[in-house]
């Protein structure tokens, strides 16, 4: 039991680190054309022509099957600064991706 105390006390600690750290991004400021943090982003993947959909987040939001891409993933970094048309080449550990962007919203 104080085991278990001590890992939940060492997480509460973590997480209030992480809270006391908090930015809040405003719209306004980002680019709508391009794809930064926040973005909601359509590719079609021109190896498959399979379309997919990411929400590019933070690491802690992070979650691939619900599609919640970080943006410090290879295929985030990746994606980071293009826009709709651009056709984009990421070296991901199993080999290269090649996406087309077709689509970004917030």
């Amino acid at each position: 039991a104080k085991d278990a105390q001590a890992h939940n006390e060492a997480r509460i600690a973590e997480m209030e680190g992480n809270l006391a750290n908090v930015a809040f991004i405003e719209d306004m400021n980002i680019p709508s054309d391009k794809i930064f943090i926040g973005a909601k982003v359509e590719l079609e993947d021109l190896d498959s022509g399979e379309k997919v959909r990411y929400m590019l987040v933070s690491s802690q939001e992070a979650e691939f099957g619900e599609d919640r891409l970080s943006v410090f993933s290879p295929i985030g970094q990746g994606l980071l600064k293009h826009q709709v048309g651009d056709e984009v080449t990421i070296a991901v550990p199993a080999g290269t991706k090649r996406f087309k962007v077709l689509h970004i919203s917030r």
